[in-house]
């Protein structure tokens, strides 16, 4: 049974040397949820501005996120987008650029784990997309310790 606190993340991401956000949305017609340039600045840190280095790729991505619908769910609901995409996503790889599904599974204990089906993953791979898969556990301590 799944404990309610879990947390399941999925994002489509292309990463690589991005020199065009407009490239990416004009080749795939989709806008992304994020996006980073190479050499962007991403944030503070001891009070200077942090940019992506020349050796970090610029990102686009889309992402989906739920505490009821697993990691294939969200998968699948991603690939009804991706699939009539399939050219242009291996003309982008063939470009040199990377894809794949980051994905995260968010629990508070270490007791379970993530099903892929097969037949998924086949179409992932057909798809030239790569697969990352993350655990993350907030294990819950006994007040006592």
């Amino acid at each position: 049974m799944d404990n309610i606190n879990n947390k399941y993340d999925v994002s489509f991401r292309i990463s690589g040397n991005i020199k065009s956000i407009n490239f990416i949305n004009k080749t795939l017609k989709i806008s992304p949820d994020y996006y980073y340039d190479t050499g962007s600045k991403i944030g503070m840190k001891n009070d200077k501005m942090v940019k992506r280095g020349d050796l970090r790729p610029g990102i686009w991505g889309i992402s989906s996120s739920s505490t009821t619908d697993k990691i294939p769910t969200l998968i699948e609901n991603m690939l009804i987008k991706l699939r009539p995409l399939k050219k242009e996503l291996l003309e982008l790889k063939s470009e040199g650029l990377k894809l794949d599904f980051f994905c995260g599974y968010f629990a508070d204990d270490i007791v379970g784990g993530i099903s892929i089906p097969s037949k998924l993953l086949m179409e992932i791979g057909l798809l030239g997309i790569d697969f990352e898969l993350s655990f993350y556990y907030h294990i819950k301590r006994d007040s006592t310790e």
